[in-house]
């Protein structure tokens, strides 16, 4: 991969309506590249605003949908050749740590549209239901310490 491209990226996403921009638990800047980056600032407004533009119900994923959704993760970055050194499906985001030299927006839309799927043929989610936010957070990850860093905060710091 080179100097130009990065060893890994953290990737970010969450479930539809769980989590907004200028929520107090924090959020990233969906055009920040590399680490650190700044996080938006809390914003009652804007998270609210956010809220106000909802069209379908909050979406949480369950004891049932979790592990189907890490499944289809798993089995998606499998099946293109994507190396995924971390994993964490939690109720109302996913965080994955993945190397490979595909452009990580890619990634990260295919990881989404496989969970998705394996909901819908699972009888868990309508057929055309939402399910995520639109886009995620697609860290660069250009060293090895940054890398062992996000594996540590997938794997070990979730709560």
């Amino acid at each position: 991969m080179g100097d130009s491209w990065p060893l890994a990226f953290l990737l970010t996403w969450t479930t539809y309506g769980s989590w907004f921009h200028g929520d107090v638990r924090g959020s990233m800047d969906r055009h920040a590249k590399d680490l650190p980056s700044e996080g938006v600032e809390p914003n009652k407004a804007r998270a609210g605003y956010e809220r106000s533009l909802m069209t379908d119900k909050p979406v949480l994923l369950d004891g049932r949908s979790r592990p189907i959704v890490d499944s289809a993760i798993r089995a998606v970055c499998e099946r293109r050749g994507w190396h995924l050194s971390a994993l964490n499906v939690r109720t109302n985001h996913v965080h994955a740590v993945v190397a490979t030299a595909v452009d990580p927006a890619r990634v990260l839309q295919a990881c989404k549209a496989a969970g998705t799927l394996s909901l819908v043929e699972a009888g868990l989610l309508p057929q055309g239901g939402r399910l995520w936010t639109r886009h995620g957070s697609t860290r660069w990850l250009w060293r090895e310490d940054d890398v062992a860093a996000a594996w540590d905060y997938v794997v070990n710091r979730q709560s």
